[in-house]
């Protein structure tokens, strides 16, 4: 392939294209004075934007990339690169972004890392990395807004230098086999608004295992930001779809809004009462967890709440009627339960599929086809539900 560039060249990028087999290994050297890129790595002294996303390219990525000394954005999301990362990496000082996600990367992050302390986003997500990141210490990135490290192998505790790094807007640790305690000290992540800790081994919270509490007083989803702000809380990230990305947007990634998913975890106890200070809060995912007693009836403070999965736990009593105000629900489901009574009359949670509800055995009403005759028991219960939102 022959290329020809500006002398002031900064981008290359070959996004969205149809490469496949190994780079060239000159592209690696191209601020060095030889080999394949001998002669336009003169021609590159501000290289800074690195883009091969979306293509089919496979191999290690070459050690030879530390020198590309000035380089900003590396983007090679969407290959088949493989092996372990350069121990060196952290010679990219002047790195702000990073996206290797959705390759077959593996072995550990290296410690050199911590001195790209330039990094706004860090994207290592589905892959096959590995190691004890709680060894990582992540205070150092005081600019990084977006950590997603998720479907991975890491182990170890949830790595509590990651509350230093004040500017975070969004976290993802989901599909590890990481443990430990969300603590306090999240509630000086002022911006966090997106948190994905979604089939973690264990979340070992000093109560027991309940829902932790701090997630319920996030400054971001219980405060307005101010107007000049509003559009900072919104961000991109990569997007699942039955177990692959979401072919449907293969260039421009899928914004998320606000969230907390804790699925699939052993979270016990009771639903947070208090979770009701959420109200800019627009995911709520506690699906697949050991959660029993009622569904709290402060859920539908919840106004800007579109997605309400709270399937297969041991959710009991009846459904509180005033979910029937969340108007504006994408998506929600409540099935496998021990959920009992009518499902509460509105105008939208009956446009849900009768599966939202299945696996509730006394639970009846529209969308399930079993109709709903009168019971003595439905009115105390009632009462039981009000009496225990109230306590």
């Amino acid at each position: 392939m022959k290329m020809e560039l500006h002398q002031r060249s900064e981008l290359l990028d070959f996004s969205s294209n149809l490469f496949n087999g190994n780079l060239a290994p000159g592209l690696w050297k191209c601020s060095e004075l030889q080999d394949y890129f001998q002669k336009i790595s003169i021609m590159l002294p501000n290289f800074k934007k690195l883009h091969y996303p979306l293509n089919s390219l496979l191999g290690a990525i070459s050690d030879k990339i530390v020198n590309l000394t000035n380089l900003a954005i590396l983007d090679l999301a969407f290959n088949h690169f493989g092996g372990k990362l350069t121990p060196n990496l952290g010679e990219l000082s002047k790195l702000k972004f990073m996206t290797l996600d959705f390759n077959n990367l593996e072995g550990p992050l290296p410690q050199s890392l911590m001195n790209c302390t330039n990094l706004v986003e860090w994207r290592l997500g589905s892959n096959d990395l590995e190691g004890d990141i709680s060894m990582l210490d992540f205070s150092r990135l005081t600019q990084l807004t977006k950590l997603d490290l998720r479907m991975n192998n890491f182990t170890g505790m949830i790595p509590v230098s990651l509350y230093a790094c004040r500017s975070l807007k969004a976290i993802r640790l989901s599909r590890n086999h990481l443990e430990g305690q969300i603590e306090a000290e999240i509630l000086s992540l002022k911006s966090l608004s997106f948190f994905s800790l979604a089939v973690i081994s264990h979340i070992d919270q000093r109560r027991g295992g309940e829902f932790p509490q701090q997630l319920c007083r996030l400054p971001r989803l219980v405060y307005e930001p101010i107007a000049s702000q509003g559009d900072q809380y919104e961000f991109e990230l990569p997007v699942l779809g039955n177990g692959s990305f979401c072919s449907t947007l293969p260039q421009k990634l899928y914004f998320y809004l606000a969230t907390i998913d804790l699925s699939k975890n052993n979270i016990v106890g009771d639903t947070r009462t208090d979770i009701g200070q959420l109200q800019l809060l627009y995911m709520l995912v506690l699906d697949s967890n050991n959660f029993s007693n009622i569904i709290p009836d402060q859920i539908s403070n919840l106004k800007s709440l579109k997605v309400l999965k709270l399937s297969m736990n041991h959710l009991s009593g009846i459904m509180p009627s005033s979910l029937a105000s969340l108007n504006f629900l994408k998506e929600f489901k409540a099935s496998y339960n021990n959920l009992k009574g009518p499902i509460p009359t509105g105008t939208q949670l009956q446009s849900f599929n009768a599966s939202a509800f299945e696996g509730n055995p006394d639970f009846c009403g529209a969308p399930l086809p079993n109709k709903c005759g009168p019971s003595r028991c439905i009115d105390a219960d009632n009462k039981n539900n009000k009496d225990v939102n109230n306590y």
